[in-house]
């Protein structure tokens, strides 16, 4: 119903197909587990070290979405990004590199966070993510652009911060467990 309401409003609606998912897998199923360059030596330096992670990939994907209808030609002006089923942390680190390019973003982070991943060979590892705010850090990058946040019980406070700080404003939405909204 969102989406229908939004092509109602004479919205176009993009839905991505992110690198190694659906069909550009190949008809594979998503990996569960990032790529490593071949090694006898298990060291995520060596991957890392020269390539993109998985995560990376796929929000370069959005990134390279947003300045195709950005600036492509025949094409709107104003971009918005909707990360919700698992999407929400792509949508904030692309929200974070595009900055103003994106006039507002939709995250529902699903109290995803960095720390919380056990391995390097996880599909959203992303180097230096933890040490440099995790996923509020990366919410906290997309200041003052407006912002749609779900996932959370609270707005993080360095994300509030510096939203604050930059006059911006943090919409903060509780979602159920089913989905729908609290508000």
């Amino acid at each position: 119903p969102p989406l229908a309401e939004l092509l109602h409003d004479g919205c176009a609606v993009v839905v991505a197909d992110l690198f190694r998912q659906g069909g550009s897998n190949g008809g594979q199923p998503a990996p569960l587990v990032g790529r490593k360059v071949r090694n006898p030596r298990d060291f995520a330096g060596y991957t890392f070290g020269y390539n993109e992670g998985l995560f990376a990939s796929r929000v370069q994907d959005l990134v390279t979405l947003a300045a195709h209808f950005q600036y492509g030609e025949g094409t709107t002006r104003e971009v918005h990004l909707i990360g919700v089923g698992g999407a929400g942390k792509y949508v904030a680190a692309a929200r974070a590199i595009a900055g103003g390019e994106v006039a507002s973003a939709a995250v529902d982070t699903e109290g995803f966070r960095f720390q919380d991943i056990a391995s390097w060979r996880d599909r959203d590892f992303l180097p230096g993510a933890v040490k440099y705010g995790d996923m509020p850090g990366l919410l906290a990058l997309g200041a003052p652009h407006p912002l749609w946040l779900a996932g959370e019980s609270v707005t993080p406070e360095l994300t509030q911060a510096a939203y604050h700080a930059a006059g911006g404003e943090v919409t903060l939405q509780r979602v159920n467990s089913d989905g729908a909204s609290a508000l």
